[in-house]
């Protein structure tokens, strides 16, 4: 059975939309750089979790492939298998898509991280193929869409003077 409810759906704040049977939902378990949500499909009881990381004023990175190329590998397990890594461009937006098959199991992890402006969106899930393979999970991933696009970003610039400053501070502890 497949969930009927399947629609473009917003998050409250309208910062992104995705092609989803439900509305995501904030996890509570946030960190201070990072708002993370959660997808729940109850018809095929499975989550797909959209993370929304702003890097820190003094992060730096060499250039866009790089800083995605590492995002991503976080996400490949030791003995998991890559079926792809693939770079794209949507609109402005840079990202890279990237499907593993895990170590042990029948599941594949799916995942689009998408870099706009010091913003990383990474949306993910673990599913069998069969799930993965369905319309309505390849629009999930593919027409997830973030509303504001920018190419302008801090994080290619070298920022140690900044940082030698906002270290000798006196509130630098």
């Amino acid at each position: 059975d497949e969930n009927k409810n399947w629609s473009r759906k917003f998050t409250p704040d309208k910062s992104f939309s995705m092609w989803s049977p439900a509305l995501p939902e904030i996890d509570e378990s946030e960190q201070a750089n990072e708002i993370k949500y959660l997808m729940h499909d109850t018809i095929s009881n499975a989550e797909v979790f959209i993370d929304k990381e702003v890097f820190p004023a003094y992060f730096w990175a060499e250039n866009d492939s790089t800083l995605l190329s590492d995002k991503v590998k976080t996400y490949i397990g030791y003995q998991d298998s890559v079926i792809f890594d693939k770079p794209f461009l949507d609109g402005k937006i840079r990202g890279e898509d990237l499907l593993v098959l895990m170590s042990g199991t029948h599941n594949l992890k799916r995942l689009r991280a998408l870099l706009n402006g010091d913003t990383l969106y990474t949306i993910y899930t673990f599913l069998p193929a069969q799930y993965l393979e369905t319309e309505n999970y390849q629009k999930l991933f593919d027409e997830f869409k973030i509303s504001y696009q920018t190419t302008v970003s801090s994080l290619y610039k070298r920022k140690p003077a900044a940082l030698l400053l906002a270290l000798q501070a006196r509130d630098s502890a």
